[in-house]
This record gives C-alpha cells, sequence and structure tokens, in this order.
C-alpha cells in the first residue's frame, strides 16, 4: 500500500492505495491520526485523472471500483 499525503487548509490528509488495476485505483482518505474520512476511486485515462468520493461504506467502494474496471474492459 502506497501512503500519499493530501494537505488542506485546515487539515492533512493521507491517500492509502488499497487495491489498483487497469489505471483505476481504490484509496482510503485518512485523517494524520489514521482515522477513515472516506474512500476514493480514482481514474486514470488519456483525459486526465477523475477522483469519485464513494463514503465510508468499503463494500460500497469495492463495488464501485470493480463497475470502473468493468467499464475499461
Amino acid at each position: 500500500m502506497k501512503s500519499l499525503e493530501l494537505k488542506n487548509r485546515e487539515t492533512e490528509f493521507n491517500l492509502i492505495r488499497l487495491h489498483s488495476r487497469n489505471g483505476v485505483s481504490l484509496l482510503a482518505k485518512t485523517r494524520k491520526d489514521n482515522t477513515l474520512v472516506e474512500y476514493l476511486v480514482e481514474e486514470n485515462s488519456n483525459n486526465g485523472k477523475r477522483v469519485y468520493g464513494v463514503g465510508d461504506d468499503l463494500h460500497v467502494a469495492f463495488i464501485t471500483f470493480l463497475s470502473f474496471i468493468e467499464i475499461d474492459n
């Protein structure tokens, strides 16, 4: 898992890459104390990068992640 740092004016966040396949990544956005803020699905394509917030339910986040992979195939 790769951890990235995302800085905000008020709070600093970490982005942890949980899974990645075919240009689509499932990320966990956490505060510095490692409490979960939300899960994100990141899509990298020829048109650039898009990030979608999918809430704090891992099951929903993973299904969303899988749906992006199926769209690309």
